[in-house]
């Protein structure tokens, strides 16, 4: 039922943060009007990784682009606004006594390199690369009497984040089901403390070591998942339980991560599917701490980070005849939050888009 076609993953168009030339997404919307006689569904959405593996003697290359944004702020999970958050007590520090720098917004552009290379039909080997940047914007407010707004700026973190290798297994397979589990390492390249220049409460500008959610941790962490993809008639139904647990960290990392994902896929036709995806995500509190880490902002406080949030996803997945690389696989999604249950003082999600390119050989 689920042959491995040949694929691959870019990115494309001037997407925030990165730019891909839009010549190749021209070309590529023109060539999906093409009907050709392969399948849409064998992929799962965009956003799933580690989905499906290949035959012996398959390679498949991929390339990614993921944006993601966040804005605003809660407190276990109640909305609050810049004036509420900076009545709150600063915990790292008496000076100031409460919170004067405020997050407004973050966008998360990030690229993503793959390889897969089967050594027989039963193992499929799968390496990745990960390009991200974080950009955040930020409100501060004077640390004495009236509070007033001093200005806004941003700050900003862009290099290699991730590299991880894995081994899918195939445990079962039939023509309208199949059962595979993925194991591997992930480990995080990005700096640890990585700095930027920020807007004080005393209204001058400072060289400093960033907040936690701006720096890699360091850690190396296994990777482990099962997922089972089943035909009914002309639905696919998939689902996916996928763990990453730190193994080895130094002063802190970030909490351990489980993700469920489950996910229906319908033709429209050979070369063009639609798919609908429920996405949970919950991620352990942040363990440790760095002592450079200490401004009067939520984001430097250990406490507020972990949380769960459950997303909606609607996707595409297009199979594109081209002249110069053949058939390849295109697919995008896009998901948003419909229930968020972080911890403490956190940022709110507002969505995340992915496309996904695929070549196979």
């Amino acid at each position: 039922m689920f042959p491995e076609r040949p694929l691959s993953n870019p990115c494309f168009g001037h997407i925030p943060g990165i730019w891909i030339p839009g010549a190749i997404l021209a070309l590529l919307v023109t060539s999906a009007l093409a009907t050709i006689d392969k399948d849409s569904t064998d992929h799962a959405p965009a956003g799933v990784a580690a989905d499906h593996y290949h035959a012996k003697g398959e390679s498949m290359i991929s390339l990614s682009y993921s944006f993601m944004k966040m804005q605003g702020n809660s407190l276990n999970g109640n909305h609050l606004n810049d004036d509420e958050i900076i009545q709150m007590p600063n915990p790292l520090s008496s000076t100031p006594p409460k919170l004067s720098i405020v997050p407004i917004r973050m966008l998360m552009p990030m690229v993503m390199f793959g390889g897969m290379y089967a050594l027989s039909d039963e193992i499929t080997l799968m390496g990745m690369s990960m390009f991200a940047s974080k950009d955040m914007s930020l409100n501060t407010y004077s640390a004495m009497m009236n509070r007033s707004h001093l200005g806004s700026f941003k700050v900003k973190n862009t290099e290699f984040s991730n590299i991880s290798f894995s081994s899918l297994v195939k445990i079962h397979e039939t023509e309208r089901n199949r059962l595979h589990i993925e194991l591997g390492l992930d480990k995080s390249i990005a700096s640890k403390n990585a700095r930027g220049t920020i807007l004080t409460p005393m209204n001058t500008k400072m060289d400093m070591v960033l907040p936690y959610g701006m720096q890699g941790d360091g850690s190396l962490r296994w990777i482990a998942a099962v997922t089972n993809v089943k035909k009914f008639s002309q639905i696919i139904f998939g689902n996916q339980i996928r763990m990453k647990h730190t193994i080895s960290s130094a002063q802190w990392n970030f909490g351990d991560t489980w993700e469920y994902t489950s996910w229906l896929q319908k033709p429209l036709n050979p070369s063009l599917s639609i798919s609908v995806r429920l996405h949970v995500l919950n991620q352990e509190g942040l363990e440790g701490k760095n002592p450079l880490i200490n401004g009067p902002v939520q984001t430097a406080n250990p406490i507020n980070y972990g949380g769960r949030v459950l997303n909606l996803g609607l996707g595409l997945n297009i199979i594109v005849p081209t002249p110069a690389f053949g058939n390849i696989r295109l697919g995008g999604e896009v998901l948003t939050p419909f229930k968020e249950d972080k911890k403490h003082l956190q940022m709110q999600d507002q969505f995340r888009a992915q496309i996904k390119l695929q070549k196979s050989f």
